[in-house]
């Protein structure tokens, strides 16, 4: 499995679990079962076993609690993103959705600081679920009403209340302006004739240079600031990304 993220909305999609509640983990990957494009490849209890399999499985979604111990044996603390910050950082397309009973701001910050891509409550419907790891495959954000909230308030004060978005480079801002009008990191290197490592680059560049904690946070920081379809992205350099 190569490191390319999202896949196309008919993929076969292999989902890891890390979970350290048996039933609840039990529950999930039989809503999964339900699913015959869907398959459970693998499933954790604790956060550093996650880290280091995933990083080995690649697979198309991470499905990740926040309160997790850090290894077996230990009482649970909030260990899910600094797993996620572990994964991204050897792994920068990984798709991480968080899956959780925690809706306050505070965990809510430190999972999109971290690099989840979606981030949605325990006690949602059965097969939203099964929705939320299809559109994470495709690199697409699915946030619950509460994490809206908090995108919300901190994409206005990104950089202290600056969006630099000069500092962008011809590409970088070629590859956010097609992102705001709702590619996928697929589709983007494809349109621009790039490797799938060289998208997630430039993810990293992009994310520095506005100041935001992920892809998401960049791509509605574009879209507030009036980055349209076919249209030169505001403030762009013209230089080289």
């Amino acid at each position: 499995m190569t490191d390319e993220p999202g896949a196309p909305a008919d993929a076969s999609l292999s989902v890891v679990i890390v979970e350290n509640h048996p039933l609840y983990r039990k529950g999930l990957r039989s809503q999964f079962e339900t699913d015959s494009a869907i398959t459970v490849i693998a499933e954790f209890d604790n956060a550093a076993e996650a880290v280091r399999e995933v990083l080995r499985l690649r697979p198309s979604v991470v499905l990740m609690d926040l309160h997790l111990p850090w290894t077996s044996g230990m009482r649970a603390t909030y260990c899910g993103a600094q797993a996620i910050t572990e994964i991204r950082q050897d792994w920068p397309a990984a798709n991480i959705a968080v899956i959780t009973m925690f809706d306050d701001e505070e965990r809510v910050r430190e999972a999109l600081k971290a690099g989840a891509r979606s981030y949605v409550s325990k006690d949602g419907e059965p097969d939203e679920v099964i929705h939320v790891v299809r559109l994470t495959a495709q690199g697409i954000a699915v946030l619950n009403r509460e994490a809206s909230e908090v995108v919300k308030k901190i994409l206005p004060h990104a950089r202290n209340g600056f969006t630099s978005f000069s500092e962008l480079g011809t590409r970088e801002n070629e590859q956010l302006t097609l992102a705001a009008a709702g590619a996928t990191d697929r589709q983007i290197a494809a349109k621009l004739s790039l490797a799938p490592k060289t998208v997630a680059n430039y993810w990293t560049n992009i994310r520095t240079k506005l100041g935001v904690p992920s892809r998401e946070a960049a791509v509605e920081l574009a879209r507030a600031n009036g980055f349209q379809p076919g249209e030169p992205a505001p403030g762009s350099s013209g230089d080289p990304g």
